[in-house]
């Protein structure tokens, strides 16, 4: 027989019976694999549970072999690996806490390759959000007074804008060099900072495409011949809101063809094209310096035989 496979049919099994006028036998059972990429057919929702409860988030696919979830701290975050202990199974379960606001999602793969799931979010609430509370005091004498209620009111917390303090600077090296693009950033609000670099082909922001794996302070840039440009990204995060990126200028770094040992860090405009601020320059002014004052001192020892030998010439001879 020949069947198409879908996803209907996709882990059916088949078996033949063999008769004749004797009788008959079956064969061995088999089953039909769909093979591809796995196929998410119901993909895990968005959470909302109070501080403190668990939340759930499952994914199901067929064909999948392995699972491994994700989270990021905001839309616009890295994604990182979960580290809980069922991070690696098709459903996951958090604490609502800190991770108010967080993103998750699963990469469903198998030997054909993988796909994700949608993104969802965790929201995390306060029980206490609403409530009405007030006091009971009692005297000496045994009377009760009950204070005014007051409500409660958990109120949402705005990130602060963070600021791009040290901005990555212009550099032009030869290539080999030891190139580091350098930001720093600081926040009004104690918030946490977050970094992505961007290459930005068309030098501005528009044309920004953020480097896989480059979510430091510092960033190392590939090294080929002729001029990139790149900025940093920079979010605070405070208490599942956030606030950025804020971009810090571009910056344009020319690499020239060559090899050198110079060690250029980016801490203001630099250009080594062995100058007298360059280790190779000051290095062959040191050489010149030490040149010349050999050379000066050789004149002075001349100049001190010649003032000698005409002293001798023109003394007056004793008679005898």
């Amino acid at each position: 027989i020949s069947v198409t496979a879908t996803e209907a049919n996709n882990g059916w099994q088949y078996r033949c019976k063999v008769s004749n006028s004797v009788g008959y036998v079956y064969t061995n059972t088999v089953t039909l694999t769909m093979a591809g990429k796995p196929v998410i057919t119901a993909q895990p929702t968005d959470k909302t549970v109070t501080y403190g409860a668990a939340a759930s988030f499952k994914v199901t696919a067929t064909n999948a072999t392995t699972y491994q979830w994700y989270y990021r701290k905001s839309a616009t975050g890295t994604w990182l690996t979960v580290k809980e202990a069922d991070a690696t199974t098709a459903e996951i379960t958090v604490t609502a806490g800190d991770n108010n606001g967080w993103q998750y999602r699963c990469k469903v793969s198998n030997a054909n390759g993988y796909v994700y799931s949608d993104t969802v979010t965790l929201k995390a609430t306060s029980e206490l959000n609403g409530y009405k509370f007030y006091c009971k005091l009692k005297s000496k004498g045994g009377n009760i007074v009950n204070t005014d209620a007051a409500k409660l009111t958990v109120n949402k917390v705005n990130a602060a804008a963070p600021t791009v303090e040290l901005e990555p600077l212009n550099m032009t090296v030869m290539i080999g060099s030891d190139v580091k693009l350098t930001a720093t950033a600081s926040t009004t609000d104690g918030g946490t900072l977050s970094y992505q670099w961007y290459e930005c082909p068309d030098n501005d922001i528009a044309s920004a495409k953020p480097i896989d794996g480059a979510t430091e302070s510092i960033y190392v840039p590939e090294q080929t011949v002729g001029v990139r440009y790149y900025c940093v990204g920079v979010t605070n995060e405070l208490y599942g809101d956030s606030n950025g990126p804020v971009y810090s200028k571009i910056a344009a770094i020319e690499f020239l063809s060559g090899t050198s040992t110079d060690t250029q860090n980016v801490t203001g405009d630099v250009t080594t094209n062995g100058g007298p601020d360059s280790p190779e320059g000051s290095g062959k002014a040191g050489k010149i310096a030490i040149l010349a004052l050999v050379a000066l001192i050789s004149i002075l020892c001349l100049a001190l035989v010649i003032v000698g030998i005409v002293v001798l010439i023109k003394a007056p001879k004793r008679k005898k």
